[in-house]
């Protein structure tokens, strides 16, 4: 786990707690709702796409094949449309993580919990 993906080689995981402003839960929802659909429809590189929310306050999980998708998901037209429409309550600080989450190992490990 890391501030930065700087490091990380293969598939990246970007996990992060996000707050809207007071009230703009809603707003912020569908500014997610767009991203995902983007991704879904111009990013192949962008494998899984998820949120949960309770209230204002959201959680989301992003997995990246590789470092060039995640860098053209974050340059993309919608994410900067996002960042104008000034509904963070303070800016995303999202946490990186590497490894394949698919592997057999994993999945053993998930199986013992």
């Amino acid at each position: 786990m890391s501030a930065s993906y700087a490091h990380i080689t293969g598939e990246i995981v970007a996990t992060g707690q996000v707050q809207a402003k007071p009230g703009m839960g809603d707003e912020l929802a569908n500014w997610i709702e767009k991203l995902k659909a983007y991704a879904n429809e111009n990013e192949p590189g962008t494998l899984e796409y998820s949120f949960a929310r309770d209230g204002d306050t959201f959680v989301t999980w992003e997995r990246f094949a590789d470092l060039a998708a995640l860098k053209l998901h974050v340059a993309s037209q919608v994410m900067a449309d996002l960042k104008a429409a000034n509904v963070f309550a303070k800016p995303p600080a999202p946490l990186f993580y590497s490894g394949d989450l698919r592997s057999d190992k994993a999945d053993q490990t998930r199986a013992t919990l």
